[in-house]
């Protein structure tokens, strides 16, 4: 179990770039505190950005901090994506060892890291993390009192104060409702005791609840409304979600739930049927199910949706689903985990092809899929202690498939456990392929280069957060936002586009520098722009037209007009 645990969640953690959509402005966060030693405003590009409270950047730049001498700061950073991941697998096995009884931890765990909406979440620098962390403590908290734990109280409360200040209100208000949903759907609920535990747990809460809201609004008032009334209660009434992004269409949540929480959903439903609902009466399920519903609630109510929104209900679906493990037949089970070799054996067999086929030839199969996503040739560099644990983790896998029926829950092993070499090797082997087509890095090196090596301002158009901060974090480069200073006048101008279409030049003199794009980036691209109204951009453009005449004069001519290759059949 534990190994399967590390191969789920190590791979990816470190050897990439910050990666779009959430990344670049997350660690545009930590950076400027790691620069500025300010760990109150979160900054991204130079302004403040005050979208989450900074829990998760406070855990990564102490990560990246101790390990700023073996590795680079956005990984050291994203270790803290570890840290939360964790403490919350933790969290939820002890919660399901304590409802369910001794060996039903590794089950929740196991069930938690099976759930299909987990994979590509982890080795990513989310909020999200620390608030599902929150949500699992929390749990933990109710199911502990249930069981007269004595730091039950201590546990709600940590809970409650980790998802507030990993994104604000949510995490308060959701498990609020669960608090009072208890009560009045249970009457082993309905105690002074249980009232009592409530209020302690209040006051555990409360320094997290209070300190850093004060601190923000001493220093900044117009960022904390911002924060408090754009991010927390105008993207839950929806009134904000046109400016800020992540509106909720209608039927959003009727089309990710499915396959979000796949398999755990339908095993969670037989079960519940097959015990005529007599399951009920269990501590564990009474949490899990509460926990559950009321976040639910909220989220489907809400004016905002994302896919990652529902990362919290996997702690309280896994301490649900670990109820009715012997209530939901074994055909079922037998059918998820023959269902689960097949998708590892394919995603092996396609990971090993590839990666003999990048690190032999340097070319990729000429696969519309792969075309539209990542370049068709690199030089994948090889590594043999990553290549040796991928070996390691393949021979690990097929022993888990031939041994599997001689071992208790041998079914749901192998499931988690195919979910977790189907995500491992191509983060193992593929990584270097796949962070040239996310990442940004040689796209901004060639417009660094591009600009000359002192400029007095630069203006972006349509530019996006992410983009903004992986910018200045690789490059040094923070350009003013033409949506927040419209009459600012600077000589150049970058502006992105996500249009395969042809699109005009920007309004008023400007001559196009330069334009590029990731490989195999679909419709994104980048365009530089100088001013011919200001002498510093006219300069710059005679200079860098002067160079390009050069570079076609100098150039070599292509030896295959000259000498003339011999041709061999």
């Amino acid at each position: 179990m534990l190994c399967v645990a590390l191969a789920f969640c190590l791979p990816g953690l470190v050897g990439h770039q910050p990666w779009k959509p959430d990344e670049g402005y997350i660690f545009a966060g930590i950076f400027h505190m790691l620069q500025s030693g300010d760990w109150i405003v979160p900054h991204l590009a130079g302004e403040p950005f005050m979208e989450k409270p900074p829990l998760y950047h406070w855990v990564a730049a102490v990560t990246a901090t101790l390990t700023s001498s073996i590795l680079p700061l956005h990984d050291g950073a994203r270790l803290a994506s570890g840290v939360f991941i964790g403490m919350a697998l933790w969290a939820t096995a002890l919660a399901g060892r304590i409802a369910w009884g001794v060996g039903h931890g590794r089950i929740a765990l196991l069930i938690m890291l099976g759930t299909l909406g987990l994979l590509n979440t982890v080795p990513l620098m989310l909020p999200d993390l620390p608030l599902t962390a929150g949500f699992a403590v929390a749990m933990l908290g109710f199911v502990a009192h249930a069981f007269e734990r004595k730091w039950a109280f201590a546990a709600v409360g940590i809970g409650v104060g980790m998802g507030f200040l990993a994104k604000g209100l949510l995490a308060p208000g959701a498990i609020a409702l669960a608090a009072l949903t208890l009560p009045i759907c249970f009457a082993q609920w309905r105690d002074r005791r249980y009232l009592r535990m409530l209020l302690l747990a209040l006051l555990v809460a409360l320094p997290c609840l209070v300190i850093w809201p004060t601190l923000l609004y001493v220093r900044d008032p117009v960022s904390f409304v911002t924060w408090v009334w754009d991010n927390n209660i105008g993207r839950f009434f929806g009134f904000s979600v046109d400016l800020l992004g992540a509106a909720s269409e209608r039927g959003f949540w009727t089309k990710a739930f499915p396959w979000f929480l796949f398999p755990w959903w339908i095993f969670l439903g037989i079960g519940l049927w097959n015990t005529r609902a007599r399951i009920l009466r269990d501590t564990g399920m009474q949490v899990g199910l509460a926990v559950a519903l009321t976040l639910t609630f909220v989220l489907v109510i809400a004016g905002s949706a994302r896919v990652i929104y529902a990362l919290p209900l996997l702690p309280a679906l896994a301490l649900a689903s670990t109820g009715v493990l012997n209530h939901v037949p074994m055909r079922l089970w037998h059918i998820l985990g023959a269902m689960g070799a097949v998708i590892a054996l394919l995603m092996a067999s396609l990971s090993w092809y590839l990666w003999s086929a990048l690190t032999s030839s340097g070319q990729a199969p000429e696969w519309q899929w792969i075309m539209r996503n990542v370049p068709l040739t690199f030089d994948l560099p090889v590594s043999l202690p990553v290549v040796a644990v991928a070996a390691l983790l393949s021979a690990g896998w097929v022993a888990i498939l031939f041994f599997c029926r001689r071992i208790a829950q041998g079914s749901l092993l192998l499931w988690t456990a195919s979910m977790a070499i189907s995500w491992a090797l191509p983060m193992l082997l593929l990584l270097p392929w796949l962070d040239v087509a996310k990442g940004y890095q040689d796209v901004y090196a060639a417009l660094a280069r591009t600009l000359p090596s002192r400029y007095s301002c630069i203006q972006s158009e349509q530019f996006g957060e992410s983009e903004r901060g992986i910018l200045q974090y690789t490059q040094g480069i923070v350009t003013v936002r033409k949506e927040v200073a419209p009459l600012a006048n600077c000589p150049f101008m970058l502006r992105q586009l996500r249009t395969t279409t042809a699109v005009s030049a920007p309004k008023g003199d400007w001559t196009l520098l330069w334009r590029g794009s990731r490989p195999s980036s679909g419709n994104e691209r980048f365009e530089l722009f100088a001013s011919q109204s200001l002498e510093e951009g006219r300069r710059h453009t005679a200079i860098l037209q002067k160079s390009t005449v050069a570079q076609q004069i100098l150039q070599p001519i292509p030896r295959t007009t000259w000498p003339p290759r011999k041709r061999f059949q």
